[in-house]
Order: C-alpha cells, then structure tokens, then sequence
C-alpha cells in the first residue's frame, strides 16, 4: 500500500521508499550505529510505528502487474502482483549514488535536432515560429529554420504559358531561381488550424518559489477526440533519483472522445467520471499540465519512452529531455527502427511488463520502467553499444536476405517470360520495405494482413 511521510508531507509508493527515506533524511533520528527502522502497519493502516531493523533495501518493490483501475489511484495496492507479495524489478538509487546517477543522466540529454527530428515541438508558437507549417507568399517555399536565415529569393511576375519548352517568368524571361531577393519571408498571418494545433503550446516556466525536482519520469494515457487530437486521460509522474511518486491521477479530458483506447490502458469513461466526481481527477489538459509544473521547472530532466506524444497531448515545450527510445535507437544507428518499451525491458533488463490478459498498459509500470532503461542505459555505456553493435548485425542480415529474396523473384520472372508481378530491386543505400517484409521483424504471424484489424 502507498506510504506516506507526515513529518515531511511526502508520499511515496510502497513502504520501502518511505523506510529508505526515514534512514537517510536528515530530518529525521531513527538509525543509529547503521541500525535501520522498520516500518509497521498500524491497525487500520493510518499511520506508522518503529521497531530495530537491519540494513536498508537496495530495492523498491514492483507495481501489481493488474491493476483495478476501476478503484480510486490512492487507494491501490502497490507493493506486489497479490498484497505481501514483492519483486525486484525497479532499482532505487541511494542517497551516496544519485549525484552521480544525475550527471550521467545529463550527459546523455538529446539535442534540440535529435529532438525535432524525432517529432517534439521544440519551440512555443509566435508569429516567426512557423517552421514546417507554413508557406512564403512569394517564393512558396516551406518555412524553415535554414530559409530563415539565408532570406527569400523570387519572381514578382506569373510563369509564361509556352509549350514544349521550360516556363519562364514575364518579370525576367528567365527560369530557375528568382530574379529578386528579400531579407525575411512573408509568411503572412497564422491560421485559425495552426492556433488551435499550436497556439496552446508552452514553455515550461523557470524555477519559482520552492525548488523543483532535478529529473521526473513521465508517462501519460490518451483517448482519441473527434478532431484527431489526442486527450490526456491518466498522469503518472515519478522522481527519477528516488523512486518516489509524484502525480497518478485521472485527467477528464476536455473535447468529446470518440475512442477511450481502453483496449490499450484499460480506462474507461466511467472511471475517469467517478473519478471526477470524487473530485479526484485533474481538469483537462490543463490541469494535468499545471499539476507537473508543481514539480518541474525548465531546468528538470524529463524522461520517458516516446515523450513526444505525452508533451504534445499536454502542450509543453521542453529541452532537457532523455528518452529511451532516442538512446536505443541511436545506440543500433539505423533510421526508421524504434524498439517499444516492453522490448527493451526484455532485451536489456531481462524485466517482463504488462504481462496481464490482453496486455494492457499500466501508467504508472511503464513510467517504472522508462525510468529502469533510462538508468541502465546511462550506467552501462559499453553495455548498451555492444547492444546496439548486436542489433545492427541483425539487421544487416535481413535486409541482405530480403534483397536475395527479391533477387531470385526476379531470375524467376525473366527465365519464365512472364510480364506480370514486375519487381523493382533497389540499390543498398535506399532499400524500399514493404510490409511483407517487416510484419515478421515486428513480431506478427506469418501471413499476417494488417487490414484484417
């Protein structure tokens, strides 16, 4: 069951984090001689009393592998799959560790290109932030950052109508490149799509009043609205460095769902609405946003797995972000390939997760489990290359044998004459991939049509 400290009004997820926060905190007198106190369950479960113990734990417990999301989030069993019992599977940093742990971790933060090109918003709208979005009235060109800078080069006049010959412009009879330059582009005024897309994005504010926490783990569930955006339903956040668990609530969404995605999460409506009438749940988007900016600030580390659909269903913009998937996927050096988070807790922590029927995701085990990759990747370097090295071979192979394949599919046209089912095979460096040949790498059947969903 969740734990809580009175005297330092902190929460934390399970006995042990409070028992490991009790020994090392300043704040409290209860070890002596590198003797421990143990935490015991009063009757009703109100409070907590102390007896000797041994050492502390170098591990927190796991989160139950089902969880009743139907009850209220505080009131969850958390120290095991059944109450009393325990396993191992999430580390818990100690206090002589977590400095190094964050340096290591602040080495590896992303860059704002690393960042873009994994599709994170990484600037707040305003009039001259139009990259990617719109169009210059005079030369056409997409808006980016480079056109920003070199200025815009265009025709003034209209294209001749000439036949069988390259057009050319009446302003300078010539073609290509345009006859007149300008220092800045005209973009002209945003639309009312790209204010209702961008318009609500946010920085994340600087510090401001108490101190913020260094590093948080983040995960979000998200249902489907009737415009195709995506509507924070559930928030877990995390400290990074103790475990400790800051935000696990229900947000009621603001637009109407069209699609809950219980089949992924396992939330439903009238979850989310008794939750809401509990006044337990975080109004919207908004709220949920402004519940994490209560422990972050812009100086905070972010991690998570894919965060860049948690911060956009949020409207944030950040920068100091560390993502697992970024780390894999840098790590094997191949484009177009990201391992989801259930493979790389098998393959590098050798963890199980979402092991329940229908695999359905639990909010705050996979915030749990960023955390763990994130962890291993930053204390195991050399591991995770030799990981990466690994996975590239594998790669290397089937994209060798998928080229075979084809190569024989070809011999076999040309020697029987036949005209129909023509193949094009293409060069090493620009493979084209159809489904047949990824669905297996993915983990589908053979076979497997992916219309029949």
């Amino acid at each position: 069951m969740a734990a809580y400290c009175t005297m330092c009004a902190r929460p934390f997820p399970h006995e042990k984090a409070l028992e490991q926060h009790l020994i090392y905190s300043a704040s409290h007198k209860t070890y002596q001689n590198g003797k421990a106190s143990k935490l015991t369950r009063r009757a009703g479960g109100s409070g907590y009393s102390t007896e000797s113990a041994s050492n502390a734990p170098q591990a927190i417990s796991s989160l139950p592998r089902e969880v009743e999301l139907s009850r209220p989030l505080d009131q969850r069993t958390l120290n095991g799959t059944w109450p009393g019992q325990h396993d191992n599977r999430w580390s818990i940093v100690p206090i002589s560790e977590q400095e190094t742990r964050y340096e290591e971790l602040h080495k590896h933060c992303h860059s704002l290109k690393d960042l873009r090109r994994s599709g994170f918003t990484v600037q707040a709208h305003s009039p001259t932030s139009t990259s990617g979005s719109r169009k210059c009235t005079k030369c056409h060109e997409q808006a980016t950052r480079l056109q920003t800078i070199t200025g815009c080069c265009f025709h003034p006049g209209r294209k001749k109508e000439m036949k069988n010959q390259q057009q050319r412009y009446d302003c300078c009879d010539l073609s290509g490149a345009g006859c007149k330059s300008s220092p800045n582009h005209d973009y002209g005024q945003p639309t009312q799509r790209l204010l209702a897309r961008r318009g609500d994005f946010e920085l994340t504010p600087s510090l401001y009043g108490a101190p913020k926490r260094r590093a948080v783990a983040l995960d979000c569930e998200m249902g489907e609205a009737r415009d195709a955006t995506s509507e924070v339903i559930l928030l877990c956040a995390v400290d990074y460095l103790t475990g400790e668990s800051l935000i696990h609530r229900y947000v009621s969404p603001t637009k109407d769902l069209i699609d809950w995605r219980t089949c992924i999460h396992g939330v439903t409506e009238y979850k989310v609405t008794a939750a809401t009438e509990r006044n337990e749940a975080l109004h919207g988007w908004k709220g949920a946003r402004q519940e994490l900016w209560r422990h972050i600030d812009e100086n905070t580390i972010l991690i998570g797995q894919a965060l860049q659909h948690d911060l956009k269903a949020l409207r944030m913009v950040h920068h100091r972000i560390v993502d697992s998937a970024i780390l894999s996927k840098n790590a094997v050096g191949r484009k177009g390939r990201q391992w989801g988070l259930a493979a790389l807790c098998s393959q590098l922590l050798g963890v199980e997760i979402r092991k329940n029927i229908g695999e359905v995701h639990d909010c705050l085990e996979d915030t749990l489990a960023a955390r763990e990759v994130v962890l291993w990747c930053t204390r195991e370097a050399q591991k995770l290359r030799d990981w990466g090295n690994e996975k590239r071979k594998e790669q290397n192979e089937r994209k060798a044998s998928r080229k075979a394949k084809r190569t024989r599919k070809v011999k076999g046209t040309r020697e029987t004459g036949s005209s129909a089912g023509h193949i094009i095979v293409s060069s090493d460096d620009d493979e084209m991939l159809c489904w047949s040949d990824i669905a297996e790498d993915l983990g589908y059947p053979p076979g497997y049509d992916p219309w029949s969903d």
